[in-house]
C-alpha cells in the first residue's frame, strides 16, 4: 500500500491548514490543498472545490492542478 496515498495523511494536512491562522481567500486555500497534495510525487493531479457554507446563495471555487505536463495533457490543460 506504500504506492497508494493515505486519505487520512490528506485529511489531517488540510485540518492542519485550517487551523494554521485565517485565510482571507477561498482560492488561496483551495491553492495551498492542491500544493499539499502535489506535494506527494505520488499525486499526479488534484482537483480541489470548496465551498462557503454559511455566506447566503451557494459561493465556493474549484481548482484542477496536474503535478506535470503529461497530466495536464490527461486534464486537457496543456
Amino acid at each position: 500500500m506504500v504506492e497508494v496515498p493515505s486519505y487520512a495523511d490528506i485529511i489531517d494536512s488540510i485540518v492542519s491548514l485550517a487551523r494554521g491562522g485565517h485565510i482571507n481567500l477561498v482560492e488561496t486555500f483551495a491553492e495551498r490543498i492542491a500544493a499539499g497534495c502535489l506535494a506527494d510525487h505520488r499525486i499526479t493531479a488534484v482537483r480541489v472545490q470548496l465551498e462557503k457554507l454559511e455566506r447566503g446563495p451557494l459561493r465556493g471555487v474549484e481548482i484542477i492542478r496536474p503535478a506535470t505536463k503529461a497530466a495536464a495533457r490527461e486534464f486537457g490543460r496543456s
